[in-house]
């Protein structure tokens, strides 16, 4: 075996074993059981993703609430949420992993994806507002677990 195909196996080696580990440390994180208030805004939010009902899941917000996706800009405001959600759609199951709350703020700190099995792939942050005696998401944060994979740059071949 050349250097370089021992030192690519290495490199291949130790990526494997870095997302194993790195597997292993998320699936360690348990689950907390939430308040049945809480709950419930992990229940319609999943009924209303898997629905594809982009203005169900708009409600779940508040007026100004915020959308603070991945590699996206913040959305601002329940139209502009239901806008970015008509885009996505399907099953979703989540898991509360800290909560808290003071008042009328509180927070879930989580886990979720398509199904159990899937679920230690993405994380988000809810804040969340009481309003009128309900639970709204004023801000929800998501981002996946998975390492980012480097993009290709630009062509070396630049023509003249």
């Amino acid at each position: 075996m050349r250097k370089t195909e021992k030192v690519f196996l290495v490199v291949v080696m130790v990526c494997i074993s870095s997302i194993t580990l790195t597997r292993r440390i998320i699936a360690q994180e348990p689950e907390v059981k939430v308040p049945s208030d809480y709950q419930a805004i992990f229940d319609n939010f999943s009924k209303a993703y898997e629905a594809k009902d982009a203005t169900a899941v708009a409600q779940l917000f508040t007026v100004d609430g915020m959308e603070m996706a991945n590699g996206r800009a913040p959305i601002r405001g329940r139209a502009a949420i239901e806008a970015f959600y008509g885009r996505f759609g399907g099953p979703i199951v989540f898991k509360a992993i800290a909560f808290g709350k003071s008042g009328d703020v509180g927070y879930i700190i989580g886990e979720y994806g398509p199904d159990a099995s899937s679920i230690n792939n993405n994380k988000f942050v809810f804040t969340l507002e009481k309003v009128s005696g309900k639970w709204l998401i004023m801000s929800a944060m998501s981002n996946s677990n998975r390492t980012p994979q480097p993009q290709p740059g630009p062509s070396s071949s630049v023509s003249h």
